[in-house]
């Protein structure tokens, strides 16, 4: 007569199906939670060309103040102008972090009227012109802007 002995098995692991389920449910957690990080990444700079642009449109009036009513002129190097006032009106030329090739923000002035310019969250913000008269800007996409003109 064949006696059949039970074997014992030990269950004091994780059985396969039960380790896939844990890792399903944390790559729909981390699914979910990516994209509310980028949301705050675009927030944050968004928030700090703001401060930039506020920054920058405070200097350009100063220096307006201290130099005879002139704004600086434009070009590449309108913010060493900046650097180089006296009083010293910023500490550093500003980058525009929206800008794929990290430019200087932009800047245009036509007589009385100036405006500073991101190329924004969209990347394809612009400045086309000023109205010497009135300063209403004529704008191509969504720039984010400094302006003692008309928006």
């Amino acid at each position: 007569m064949i006696s059949m002995k039970r074997i014992k098995t030990s269950s004091s692991g994780f059985t396969l199906i039960e380790l896939m389920i844990v890792m399903a449910v944390i790559a729909i957690l981390v699914g979910i939670i990516l994209p509310s990080f980028k949301g705050m990444k675009d927030e944050a700079t968004f928030s700090k060309v703001k401060g930039d642009l506020s920054t920058l449109q405070t200097a350009v009036e100063s220096f307006s103040i201290h130099h005879n009513q002139d704004f600086p002129k434009m070009g590449a190097d309108w913010q060493k102008q900046l650097l180089a006032s006296r009083p010293k009106l910023i500490d550093k030329a500003m980058i525009d972090p929206f800008s794929p090739i990290k430019a200087p923000y932009q800047y245009v002035v036509t007589g009385s009227y100036y405006v500073i310019w991101s190329v924004g969250i969209e990347k394809n913000g612009k400045v086309l012109s000023i109205n010497p008269l009135t300063g209403k800007i004529n704008m191509q996409g969504k720039p984010e802007l400094a302006t003692n003109g008309e928006e």
